[in-house]
């Protein structure tokens, strides 16, 4: 085979047949151009979907680039040059038919694309002086490897930062131990508290991010020096995959999981986590970029859990028995769309109304069922696609309903669905994530898109309401992490780095803690803010404007955790794809926390 075309003499050595160096000049600046730029992207770009698709598309200008040199590269004959990038083709064709059912093709492309022309341009520069056969079988070389590592893997979804969770593929899942243990743990677990009817107190947990939906937790005291007294661990055990959080109701514990084909509202026991009741449902959401399981929290209310599944499904469940009372496929009655990422909202009861989002072209998106019957009452356009929950607020003295859509934030009468005001979003469509703050008595603050934060001011006057924008914000990108108000200021995670803005003027006054895509309680009368990593951490954070000071740190849980965390009569829980632990917070023994 004819593998190498003309080529000018050696400099220096005029008449010799021997080629000269091959120059991969060029090559060479285009993998740098991409490695370079690689990281940019990860210190610039806040969301980690939009980090993804700019490193995707980058690898793919910088693919295209180097394919352009090496088609014009007359080293070789056309049909060495043909042959080498018809073998990139056909090895990353195999290599797509090969992966595993978690892994997508464009993350493949994503990994490989980067090693293709990384392991080949190093070559060529590394055997320049090498004889053209060898230099095209060293190619076919680095490009098998270059493929080699999409079909080694399975995926557990993305991380914070955009980087994919991966692990060998043969390796065992943490789903898989836990299923592997389940059937004798439940078993020996099972148990009741009693027929009593559960009562919630003020101490309770009974929705997502707590009694007001606000995540903070007042009239809690805790100590900051953990080396002397530590937050004691009171229990831990595996858990079924989800990124729901725990809602607790007198000494029972409520949350969503994946165990197998089986999607599960569980009960545990508060005191000692062992299992009481699982409600089951043959159904498994699964999807590459965010991973298996639930994704939403249940609400308790009225001796009654209401969970809304990935898929969309409405169950209303006894608190005591976990014996069905009502179901009902609420993403088919209402004609919704499944989110790219599964239904995210989390069920809120109000005035005998539970509502939830559920989206669809129709645009009837938010709907509202009578929480003793299941019945339809009523549904309000808000919008197709979001991963926001319903929020009960009072503006004006005014009980509402919020709902952050796609394209608007929308107030409405819990009774009736009818629409108080409504606030347009500046971006074409949103994807909101994060709950709207009420702050003072009349403002708000909400982030229809990762990379902005709004405040606004709603106003009444006797039955007309508006809505404007008092200051829009990117020093502060939350995304999937809510953020806390404290004494004039929000602390939260400017992507995966936290950081403190001013109230007034939304400008940033700190950033630093890298905690990844973490999640934040305010304890108010310490004052401090309790950071969960993404890492499974427990992080102490004083609440001071000036500086970020990490008052304490605790390793909880292992293994990456998106979770919202929960506090309830002193202590803690918190619960990731894999774990769920209780730990006991300690007593403050000094005035405040931020005074140490």
């Amino acid at each position: 085979m004819d593998v190498a075309g003309s080529a000018s003499p050696a400099s220096g050595d005029e008449g010799s047949s021997a080629p000269s160096p091959l120059s991969t000049r060029w090559p060479l600046i285009w993998v740098a151009v991409y490695w370079i730029g690689y990281g940019l992207i990860g210190l610039f770009v806040a969301h980690m979907f939009h980090r993804f698709l700019a490193r995707l598309g980058l690898a793919l200008v910088c693919a295209l680039a180097v394919v352009v040199w090496w088609l014009r590269l007359k080293r070789f004959s056309l049909r060495a040059r043909l042959g080498i990038a018809a073998l990139v083709i056909a090895t990353g064709a195999a290599a797509t038919l090969l992966l595993d059912h978690t892994v997508m093709a464009g993350v493949a492309y994503h990994w490989s694309l980067p090693l293709v022309f990384t392991f080949t341009i190093l070559w060529l520069t590394a055997a320049r002086r090498a004889a053209p056969a060898v230099q095209l079988a060293g190619l076919a070389v680095a490009v098998v490897l270059a493929w080699l590592p999409g079909p080694l893997v399975r995926m557990e979804g993305l991380n914070g930062d955009g980087s994919s969770d991966v692990y060998f593929r043969w390796s065992e899942s943490s789903e898989e131990r836990f299923l592997a243990a389940l059937p004798q743990s439940a078993a020996a677990e099972a148990a009741a508290l009693g027929p009593a009817p559960l009562t919630p107190a003020a101490d309770d947990w009974p929705q997502f991010r707590g009694p007001a939906g606000d995540a903070r937790v007042p009239g809690l005291k805790i100590t900051a020096d953990w080396e002397r007294a530590p937050p004691k661990l009171v229990w831990k055990h595996a858990i079924g995959p989800a990124w729901s959080s725990v809602i607790v109701v007198g000494e029972r514990l409520f949350t969503q999981e994946q165990r197998g084909e089986i999607e599960a509202l569980t009960c545990y026991a508060a005191a000692d986590g062992k299992q009481l009741w699982a409600y089951e449902t043959r159904d498994r959401f699964e999807e590459a970029l965010g991973g298996v399981g639930p994704r939403a929290t249940p609400a308790y209310a009225d001796g009654r859990v209401y969970a809304l599944s990935a898929r969309g499904r409405l169950d209303c469940v006894d608190a005591t028995s976990g014996k069905l009372v009502w179901s009902v496929d609420a993403m088919q009655e209402n004609e919704g769309k499944l989110p790219m990422w599964g239904y995210s909202d989390s069920p809120v009861v109000v005035d005998g109304k539970v509502i939830v989002f559920l989206g669809g072209e129709k645009n009837e998106a938010l709907v509202a069922y009578d929480a003793a019957t299941g019945k339809r009452a009523w549904t309000v356009p808000v919008g197709i696609e979001s991963y926001a929950s319903p929020q009960v607020l009072t503006l004006h003295g005014v009980k509402q309903v919020l709902y952050l859509g796609d394209t608007k934030l929308v107030s409405v009468v819990p009774a009736t669905g009818a629409i108080l005001w409504e606030f347009a979003s500046s971006a074409a469509q949103g994807r909101p994530c994060v709950q709207p703050q009420l702050v003072g008595e009349n403002r708000l603050l909400i982030s229809f898109v990762p990379e902005n934060l709004q405040q606004i001011e709603v106003k009444r006057d006797g039955d007309k309401w508006s809505a404007a924008e008092v200051w829009h914000t990117r020093d502060i990108r939350p995304d999937y992490s809510d953020f806390v108000v404290y004494d004039g200021y929000i602390y939260g995670f400017d992507a995966d780095i936290f950081c403190c803005t001013s109230l007034e003027t939304g400008k940033r006054q700190w950033k630093k803690g890298r905690y990844g895509a973490g999640q934040a309680l305010l304890l108010p009368d310490v004052p401090a803010v309790l950071v969960t990593t993404e890492q499974g951490e427990l992080v102490l954070l004083a609440c001071d404007p000036k500086k970020s000071t990490e008052l304490a740190r605790l390793p909880a849980i292992e293994g990456k955790t998106w979770n919202h965390q929960t506090i309830s009569r002193g202590k803690l829980y918190v619960r990731n794809a894999e774990q769920i632990a209780c730990y006991q917070l300690p007593t403050a023994t000094a005035p405040s926390v931020a005074a140490k």
